[in-house]
């Protein structure tokens, strides 16, 4: 009785092992089916072979796109699906790998810590920015000590909160990380074409400094000063050593002070008020981008237009 129960139930398994089969090939024959046919219209082809509905060529066209990796499908999806999870496998491994503990760091205490520094608290101070003959007022945030943000002044009358985006990048000039971090002495050659350098003491770099200075001729290189603070300074020391100061801007406003001179007699520049404009004309100026002060002109060219019935019209030519 044992036997024959034990083939029963062989038979039995084999028989539903089989029917299991075919229940998923008939799955697997379904999902297929299902799948949209592409239709090739005979009203647009690319060749003989595509207008004459070639089999070799529409068995080719069945496999233009790509399978889905989560479709469960024929053998071709299973290729696909492995080659999903090769690509997961792929990403969680990077993904983990970056996973360690960051290395532990002390930090050092002041020696003096200054009053007006609290730890986690920011510290705001205001500062200017020229760039050319557009100057902004800033408010650089700072933590101990470290300027780490800028943002524009809202009580300077001219960009009144307002940034450029060379502002907002000048901060980036505060960590370079190739600045020098003392004064160096160049080694030059006969031909003066190497670049070694040597650390030097200050007090040694004034002394070959005021030597230098002494012998008259000196040059000064600069940008655009708006400070006369400053163009004083600058004055006094070509006095003293018979030097001379040469201003060079590589975005200059040559043409607007010869055309002022020429039309006024005084080469400066003109304070524009884009606010009261009705009509503005702009000839290859682009004074909300880059000409001058754009972000002044910018306030003042979208208070000028606030009101749609006496709103200011624009022209502009470019070439």
């Amino acid at each position: 009785m044992s036997e024959i129960n034990h083939d029963n139930h062989d038979h039995e398994h084999n028989h539903d092992h089989a029917h299991d089969h075919e229940h998923t090939d008939a799955e697997l024959a379904a999902k297929k089916a299902a799948r949209p046919q592409i239709e090739r219209s005979n009203t647009h082809w690319l060749t003989l072979e595509h207008y004459n509905n070639d089999p070799e060529f529409m068995k080719q066209a069945e496999t233009e796109f790509n399978s889905s990796p989560l479709r469960e499908g024929d053998g071709e999806d299973g290729v696909a699906r492995r080659d999903f999870l090769k690509l997961m496998g792929a990403s969680v491994a990077m993904a983990t790998a970056g996973c360690i503990r960051r290395p532990v760091q002390k930090i050092v205490p002041y020696n003096k810590q200054p009053e007006e520094v609290t730890f986690g608290v920011a510290n705001f101070y205001t500062s200017t920015y020229f760039d050319g003959s557009e100057g902004l007022g800033l408010l650089v945030k700072t933590r101990e000590g470290r300027p780490i943000k800028i943002e524009g002044n809202p009580e300077f009358p001219l960009n009144q909160g307002g940034l450029s985006i060379r502002s907002q990048a000048s901060i980036l000039s505060l960590y370079d990380p190739e600045r020098l971090q003392g004064p160096r002495h160049n080694l030059f050659n006969e031909k003066r074409t190497n670049k070694d350098t040597v650390s030097i003491k200050w007090d040694n770099l004034d002394d070959k400094v005021v030597a230098q200075l002494k012998k008259g001729g000196a040059v000064i290189l600069s940008g655009n000063i708006s400070s006369p603070s400053t163009r004083a300074i600058i004055s006094d020391f070509s006095q003293g050593f018979k030097a001379s100061h040469v201003v060079w801007e590589p975005l200059a406003n040559e043409d607007i002070l010869e055309g002022q001179k020429a039309s006024y007699g005084e080469a400066v520049i003109p304070q524009y008020r884009f606010d009261k404009a009705k009509v503005i004309v702009s000839i290859d100026a682009d004074f909300l981008g880059t000409w001058i002060s754009p972000v002044a002109f910018n306030r003042q060219f979208s208070n000028g237009r606030r009101d749609p019935k006496v709103m200011s019209k624009l022209v502009s030519f470019d070439s």
